[in-house]
């Protein structure tokens, strides 16, 4: 991949606590291969989301069994990118590059671009996290102030109130904002190469793709009234079942302020643990499901190492941030996680 165009970022150079925490994750993963369970897991959660759509679209019939259809479809969908997007677009599925961008396409699958995704999550989340103008997972100005170094409006002061609103738009702005980066090669103020010959046409296809399963194919079965409601809907609750931990990770009150990049930063590994929080480290149920996304510190350190190794390596990680002194936020609880999301919030917001 190309290095970031636009703001200069500057990382003080490796100290022994990254290269302790290399030796220590090595060691404990040495000999292990997670290609067939992960697999399996894709092939379990991609049967859920075709029973659920085959039900919401073909037996749903009265009020509450589309109400249960969707919601087992949302959680599905959401499911496919927490497990077969996430770890398929951080190349953490298989040594062979194929495995990966095939999983990656779960997003594809559900209207957005993995190849647009690689560039701002990959890159520009992932190596700056928390960085004002240089993350973009976190640009959420005008409309929400996440920094004390942004200008504060009046409406912020609701900010944690409607916030939620705006996360649940999210499926939604994916294809603005796919088209905006088609004709600017934009994205956070930064320049990435345009898709091109069958990276083009296979953006194009899934759109199309995705446009006849989720209103097409529906519409030869249930009237436009009906259809456009629950498609909807279901992009809304979607929007919000894939913001929130992300968000909770990150923008949280545990975790060090967001600033603009200036002057050298701390080393890489150090900035990664800083500006990152886990949550409901002991529910093996939301372990699951996110597919170890509530362990973003240890994500952070070692993206492309597959998620189910997680919560073996959250223990060492922790080890060594406090043998060198380096801040590790966990909260016990989604729910703690989200209040905390929420104060902070409130507190940006306040004059």
């Amino acid at each position: 991949m190309e290095p970031v165009r636009g703001r200069s970022v500057r990382f003080l150079k490796p100290t022994l606590f990254h290269a302790e925490l290399k030796l220590r994750v090595s060691d404990s993963l040495a000999g292990g291969n997670a290609t067939g369970r992960l697999l399996t897991k894709a092939g379990l959660i991609m049967a859920w989301f075709l029973i659920s759509y085959t039900f919401l679209v073909f037996v749903a019939g009265s009020l509450w069994t589309v109400l249960l259809g969707a919601a087992s479809l949302v959680l599905a969908m959401g499911g496919l990118a927490f497990n077969l997007l996430h770890d398929g677009g951080h190349g953490a599925y298989s040594q062979r590059p194929v495995v990966n961008r095939t999983m990656a396409m779960a997003l594809d699958l559900l209207g957005g671009s993995s190849f647009i995704w690689k560039w701002k999550h990959n890159i520009l989340h992932h190596t700056y996290p928390n960085m004002l103008g240089v993350d973009a997972d976190i640009n959420l100005w005008p409309l929400a102030r996440v920094s004390a170094e942004q200008p504060r409006y009046r409406i912020h002061r609701f900010q944690h109130w409607y916030i939620w609103g705006l996360y649940a738009f999210l499926p939604l702005s994916w294809y603005a904002g796919d088209l905006r980066f088609l004709i600017t090669r934009k994205l956070s103020g930064h320049s990435f190469p345009r898709p091109r010959g069958a990276d083009l046409a296979a953006l194009i296809a899934w759109k199309a793709v995705f446009i006849g399963w989720a209103i097409v194919l529906p519409l030869m079965f249930h009237p436009l009234s009906r259809v456009i409601p629950v498609w909807l809907g279901c992009s809304l609750a979607l929007g919000l079942v894939l913001s929130i931990p992300f968000q909770v990770a990150h923008c949280v009150t545990a975790v060090g302020s967001i600033r603009a990049p200036q002057g050298p930063q701390p080393e890489w590994a150090i900035h990664q643990v800083q500006a990152t929080a886990n949550f409901a480290p002991g529910s093996r149920l939301l372990t699951w499901y996110l597919g170890g996304l509530n362990f973003q510190i240890e994500h952070h350190l070692f993206p492309s190492i597959a998620h189910i190794h997680y919560p073996r390596l959250s223990p060492m990680v922790r080890q060594v941030c406090g043998q060198f002194g380096v801040q590790y936020a966990a909260y016990a609880t989604l729910g703690q996680a989200v209040r905390s999301h929420f104060h902070w919030l409130r507190q940006l917001g306040m004059p």
